[in-house]
């Protein structure tokens, strides 16, 4: 984990999304996303073969969201 002193935006990595979610959850498991960010805990997700829901406050990212589906 990284701690900024400025306002940055900073993306979780799809290889250790599949790596968290590949330990905590099962094959055909629902993962339930409560900041869906720029999709990297999505793409970790669709490579382990999981059902996602990602939420976020921002519209337009979740638009850009479903378009990665």
């Amino acid at each position: 984990m990284r701690i900024y002193r400025r306002s940055r935006v900073s993306n979780f990595r799809p290889t250790a999304a599949r790596s968290l979610i590949a330990q905590f959850s099962n094959h055909g498991d629902t993962v339930l996303d409560f900041s869906a960010g720029y999709g990297g805990r999505l793409l970790g997700a669709l490579t382990l073969n999981r059902y996602y829901i990602g939420l976020d406050p921002a519209e337009p990212q979740i638009k850009g969201l479903r378009r990665m589906q």
